[in-house]
């Protein structure tokens, strides 16, 4: 006789299947499910990913663009008032009266520290006159730019090797040597009037805040710093803190954190970068897209271990009643089978009536 190999089966629903298949049955809803949902996470998070991007990104262009406008309007303001204090100087006679014009000036903003004014007599040389705007200690500062020409020399050197117009307004950065002054820099805006027999140079030295910090102020919550070059001296960058709150990291390295600008202002090729706080909430929406990410992958995990424990508890009913099955039907055969005792019993009873009527 041939010898079969025993086959373990199960029933599933009535069905006998193999108890491979069955184990694969058991595990397939709850791959499915984690499959689907890990998926459905990575596209939703990747989705959120170019959403929120493309948001932050379209907010830093509307605060750049408001930021680089307010900036362009100071400029041309600083220009304007540069044009009047020079056509008072051209028109002024003499001292009194160029200060009775001066004081008539009405400046609605402190653009400027001081003016300077150097003025060439012929047989004298080069004259001085300086007016400050309220700001103390720059006597020490003026004479130091005064003594051999050195304000007039530099900046008539620098018009000549940038191929600059000195009769229109233009922008130039020199290094701050006086201990007296604050800042690393001396910021001057210049203008040249007057013929070339008695020329006459306007100095305007600028006032950081007014100048370069006040324009962003109504960006300021979302800039950390500014940085200001002018690529006819590149070596000479200028940067300045926005806001109080914004945090000390700087995020140059990233250019989500970052944006910059090159503008032709006063003659010169000025390149502005402005810098955002990367501690603004604006840059929550960054981080939002992981949020979303972590929660739904913790929800694929409970789904897949809710269906898994699910599954198993119906399994486990799904045996018990199996095998109380088994044993009713177990129990049905030997009913069946068992031999009957009372046609025996009847017999024996007759027998022994019998026995005893004999008698």
């Amino acid at each position: 006789m041939t010898d079969l190999q025993e086959i373990d089966f199960e029933k599933d629903g009535g069905a006998e299947i193999p108890k491979g298949k069955l184990a694969f049955t058991r595990h397939t809803a709850q791959n499915i499910i984690f499959v689907n949902g890990l998926l459905l996470t990575i596209i939703v998070v990747t989705f959120l990913v170019v959403f929120t991007r493309e948001f932050i990104n379209d907010e830093q262009n509307y605060i750049a663009d408001y930021s680089v406008q307010g900036f362009l309007n100071t400029a041309d303001r600083m220009t304007s008032v540069m044009g009047n204090v020079a056509l008072i100087a051209e028109v002024s006679t003499d001292v009194s009266q160029f200060q009775d014009n001066f004081k008539k000036l009405e400046m609605q903003e402190d653009y400027f520290n001081a003016f300077i004014f150097a003025k060439y007599v012929q047989g004298a040389g080069w004259q001085y006159r300086n007016f400050t705007m309220g700001v103390e200690n720059l006597d020490s500062l003026y004479n130091e730019l005064q003594t051999n020409n050195q304000l007039v020399t530099s900046v008539s050197e620098y018009a000549k090797n940038q191929s600059l117009d000195p009769k229109n307004v233009y922008f130039v950065t020199l290094p701050n040597t006086n201990p007296d002054y604050m800042g690393d820099s001396l910021h001057f805006l210049v203008r040249k009037v007057g013929g070339d027999a008695q020329p006459l140079f306007v100095f305007g030295l600028m006032s950081d805040f007014e100048a370069f910090k006040k324009p962003f102020n109504g960006s300021s919550k979302y800039l950390s710093h500014i940085h200001l070059v002018n690529k006819f001296t590149p070596e000479r960058t200028m940067s300045w803190k926005i806001s109080e709150m914004a945090s000390e990291k700087n995020n140059t390295d990233e250019s989500l954190f970052k944006k910059s600008f090159l503008l032709d202002i006063w003659q010169s090729p000025i390149e502005l970068t402005l810098e955002y706080d990367s501690s603004h909430k604006l840059f929550f929406f960054k981080s939002l897209p992981y949020y979303f990410g972590f929660i739904g992958f913790a929800l694929t995990l409970v789904a897949t271990m809710y269906v898994r424990n699910s599954k198993a508890q119906a399994l486990k009913f799904s045996d018990m009643n199996e095998k109380l099955e088994n044993k009713n039907h177990e129990l049905r055969l030997k009913k069946k089978t068992a031999p009957s005792l009372m046609p025996s019993a009847i017999l024996f009873l007759k027998q022994i009536l019998k026995a005893r009527l004999c008698f």
